[in-house]
Formats: structure tokens, C-alpha cells, sequence
């Protein structure tokens, strides 16, 4: 119920992402821009930006690498086989438009209360051998709804979590914000 009033979301985040070859985790901050109405989301990393990636409502996924001026534009299709298109569509998840949606992506596998928040344990729905993503946890203010965390399990034994600092919903979202500029960069095709 709480989702489906949201129909823009700014929020800016702390990512930390955990490997099991390095002993602390790789850190930094972040922001992202979501917009139901156009199917569309975009998420900066670092400070100075260092990885942008947009979803728009076609399925298309680009990434860049500002620092290196170099970006990959993937079509829905190849997003669907790539770990970092895996990656980018759970993301979302946390940002359902109502409980047949959440469904139809993903199995419910558990929902505890820890504190102040409740933990939603998701599993892709259809899963299939090989999906780099194995486990998905929503952390969610037990009081407002609110999204505070999403925490992603991958399969090679790393995980990457996004907890939020700052949500503005329903505001403003100018369309450019989703469409890359890609002048200068050098694209591949996927």
C-alpha cells in the first residue's frame, strides 16, 4: 500500500560492498532518481561520480564510467543476461507499485521484525541456475513503510548493500535526468 502512493523517489544512499577476497568493504556514496510514471531509474556512485547507470522504460540499460569516458548501452534482452542488469533490476525492487507486482518478481521468503524495521527476504520468482543474484533483503520502517535498505546477495559470495540517508518522495523529476549523454564517450553495443 505504502509503494503504491510513490511515484517519484530522490534518495541518496551509502553503498558498501562486501568480497569475499578483501577484508574490509569497498564504500562510497550515492544517489538515485526513480520515476514509476516512465518505468525509469538512475543511479550515481561516488564523489566525484564514477559510475552511472539508467534504466529507462524500455528495458535499456546504459552504464558509464565518466572517469574513463566509456559506457555500455544494453537492450533489454542483454540486461536480462548480464550480472550487472541483474544487479540494477533488483535495486528497484525495492520500489513495488503493489503486492501482485512484488509477487510476480519474487517469491516471499520470509518477513521478520528486527527493532524498528521490518526484514523482507525475497527470492527471484523462476529463478534459474546460474542467475548471479541469489537473495534479496528489503529493510523497511515498521512505522511509515519507508525503504531503508536493499541488500543483495550474489552468488559469487559478494554482497552489496544500499542503505538510504535521504528519501524525497513525489517530487519533481526532470525527464533529462534518465536520458544519458553519452557525447564523447566511447559506447559499446550489447
Amino acid at each position: 500500500k505504502r509503494s503504491a502512493g510513490v511515484k517519484t523517489l530522490v534518495a541518496a544512499f551509502r553503498h558498501e560492498r562486501k568480497l569475499m577476497t578483501m577484508r574490509k568493504p569497498l564504500e562510497s556514496v550515492g544517489r538515485l532518481w526513480y520515476s514509476a510514471e516512465r518505468g525509469s531509474f538512475r543511479l550515481e556512485s561516488g564523489d566525484p561520480v564514477k559510475f552511472v547507470a539508467v534504466v529507462r522504460g524500455s528495458g535499456e540499460l546504459t552504464v558509464m564510467f565518466p572517469e574513463k569516458k566509456e559506457a555500455e548501452v544494453m537492450s533489454g534482452e542483454a540486461v536480462e543476461r548480464s550480472e550487472l542488469g541483474q544487479a540494477m533490476r533488483f535495486l528497484t525492487a525495492g520500489f513495488p507499485d503493489s503486492m501482485e507486482t512484488l509477487r510476480k518478481r519474487f517469491e516471499i521468503v520470509s518477513v521478520t521484525a528486527e527493532g524498528d524495521w521490518h526484514r523482507i527476504e525475497l527470492k527471484p520468482a523462476g529463478a534459474v541456475p546460474g542467475a548471479t543474484v541469489s537473495g534479496l533483503f528489503v529493510q523497511v520502517a515498521t512505522a511509515t513503510g519507508t525503504p531503508g535498505a536493499v541488500h543483495l546477495n550474489l552468488r559469487d559470495g559478494t554482497r552489496v548493500s544500499n542503505v538510504f540517508t535521504k528519501l524525497e518522495e513525489n517530487g519533481e523529476i526532470a525527464a533529462e535526468r534518465f536520458e544519458p549523454v553519452l557525447e564523447g564517450y566511447k559506447v559499446r553495443k550489447k
